[in-house]
């Protein structure tokens, strides 16, 4: 009997909740601006505050191991809580470049439209990338920032997310496929994303078309918020400002066009011939008629018609 009531007790105990605090803490699924800013806060003597002391700007060089310790960094921090993506500090394109050792290993918020990405773990990323680990998968975005355009504004984003919410990626060209690798995403209509990232240094490389040197912003992501638009015009957009006037012009142009083109095909009055010989005698009174007629002069023109009558009378007598 004992052993019968012992056996029950361990069932029902096992079907129980554990007590709170027996196990595990609950970790929080997302963080703070101020969890981020604990947890980028290194010591000066720290391994990843000496690799980043040998970062430079504007360089070829990359800096491996700065690069793989400030990332696995970010790689444990979690996703943003609702509204916390607004605290972080949105610089201007320009201001990266202008001056990159501001902002480096600070939490920025950057909205970028994404033309590439590839997948990469440490096993293709490079020598030092052990310290990032041999399976752990990365992403990286080639972007350009959505204030300014396309071709003036790339950007390097390098995320420990994986980037969701952008669609289905472009369907290849064999141009495309010339130049870009199977494990290459194409996005063509560059979805809009934004993003919370850890910006690392500037990067002089070439383009692509021209070959020319230029520099590209770095940063690492460890946020991806999609906001699933297409680049366009926004009211702040100064393309906007000038497409709109541009518009408005060429609607006045066409207005005043179309009502000078049908001022000159209207037809004007008509003028019609009417031989003299066409209009019917006495059909008005002549105004001569009506004036009135000097006395004297009906007197001698009396006298003068009575002595034509004389004349003609002895002529024929």
């Amino acid at each position: 009997m004992t052993l019968m009531r012992i056996a029950v007790t361990g069932m029902v105990l096992a079907g129980m909740p554990a007590p709170a605090g027996a196990g595990e803490k609950d970790v929080p699924d997302s963080a703070t601006a101020e969890d981020v800013a604990r947890a980028l806060a290194f010591d000066e003597d720290s391994d990843i505050a000496r690799a980043m002391s040998d970062v430079t700007d504007s360089v070829s060089q990359w800096r491996e191991t700065a690069f793989y310790l400030l990332l696995k960094r970010l790689a444990g921090l979690r996703p943003l809580a609702e509204g916390e993506l607004a605290r972080l500090g949105r610089p201007t394109y320009h201001s990266l470049l202008a001056v990159p050792q501001w902002f480096r290993c600070r939490p920025l918020r950057i909205t970028v439209r994404v033309h590439t990405v590839k997948r990469m773990t440490g096993r293709n990323m490079g020598a030092d990338s052990l310290v990032w680990g041999a399976d752990k998968p990365m992403w990286r975005l080639y972007c350009s920032d959505a204030s300014v355009s396309a071709e003036a504004g790339p950007i390097v984003i390098c995320s420990t997310a994986e980037p969701r919410g952008l669609g289905e990626p472009s369907k290849k060209t064999q141009d495309d496929k010339a130049k870009y690798p199977d494990d290459v995403l194409l996005y063509k209509q560059a979805p809009q994303v934004e993003l919370a990232c850890v910006f690392y240094k500037v990067y002089k490389g070439k383009r692509q078309d021209t070959n020319e040197a230029r520099d590209y912003p770095v940063a690492m992501a460890w946020h991806v918020s999609a906001e699933g638009k297409a680049p366009g015009f926004n009211a702040g957009d100064p393309r906007f400002v000038a497409g709109a006037v541009a518009i408005i012009g060429i609607c006045f142009a066409y207005y005043f066009i179309r009502k000078y083109t049908r001022r000159l095909g209207k037809p004007g009055p008509k003028f019609e011939y009417k031989p003299k010989r066409d209009e019917p005698e006495d059909e008005e009174p002549d105004e001569a008629d009506d004036q009135p007629v000097d006395p004297l002069l009906a007197a001698a023109a009396e006298e003068y018609e009575r002595e034509r009558q004389d004349r003609d009378a002895e002529d024929h007598g």
